[in-house]
């Protein structure tokens, strides 16, 4: 059996990236259907979304955060499998699809997360990765706290409460975050940074759960797979 695939593409002001990462979904004979959730007043970055074609797009002018626009992406698809992709990398491709998918597809696994080609997202970053994909039916419990989420920590709740499912964890080969400061002022992106970080310690804080952070970030990735040479290897790599 072919599983069915929806990709989810939660996107924000000046996505300069975006076309490329939507115009690979839109061509992909893997993906039946394309969700483009935008919370923004760019004109640019809407102009960009709207030019695609076979794009579903679902808009906001206020900003509601990432993990609600998943939620609402969710609860739009039609599929059996979701694709969760980021909209500011660079590198990604058909071979990308079909490394996050395939996983699922085979029936061997229950979900798969692509962490990307620098070594600071290669070893510490792996946990917050946004290229990743799940069953339908095993997110559709968790929507709701989604959407309650707000702003950020959707990556490690899901690490969290899938810990216990078959998970394939793999490298992109290519692929690359766009940097916030290539999109915006040193001042604004530092601002950015700072506030990601913030909101992170705050969910890990607010679990009132003393091994949530082991078991949504460091167990997850570092002891609980088969690739953990090669992310120790590239943790060493980086310091």
């Amino acid at each position: 059996m072919k599983y069915t695939v929806s990709a989810i593409v939660p996107a924000y002001d000046k996505e300069v990236r975006i076309s490329d990462v939507l115009k690979v979904l839109a061509k992909s004979k893997d993906i039946n259907e394309t969700i483009c959730v935008y919370d923004g007043n760019d004109p640019h970055t809407l102009q960009a979304i709207k030019s695609i074609k076979k794009i579903k797009l679902l808009h906001s002018k206020k900003k509601h955060g990432k993990a609600n626009a998943m939620g609402r992406g969710v609860e739009k698809a039609k599929s059996d499998i979701i694709l969760f992709v980021d909209a500011d990398i660079r590198g990604f491709t058909e071979k990308t699809i079909k490394q996050l998918i395939q996983p699922l597809q085979s029936g061997n696994f229950d979900c798969s997360l692509g962490y990307r080609s620098s070594t600071m997202e290669a070893s510490f970053g792996v946990p917050l990765s946004g290229e990743r994909a799940y069953f339908k039916k095993d997110l559709e419990p968790h929507v709701k706290k989604f959407e309650s989420m707000r702003y950020g920590g959707v990556e490690l709740y899901l690490n969290y409460h899938f810990k216990n499912k078959r998970t394939k964890i793999l490298k992109l080969h290519g692929v690359y975050s766009y940097a916030k400061h290539h999109k915006y002022s040193t001042v604004k992106a530092t601002r950015l940074y700072a506030f990601s970080t913030y909101e992170l310690i705050s969910e890990i804080i607010r679990q009132k759960n003393p091994m949530y952070f082991l078991k949504s970030y460091m167990s997850y990735v570092y002891l609980g797979n088969k690739n953990l040479e090669e992310h120790i290897k590239f943790i060493y790599r980086g310091l």
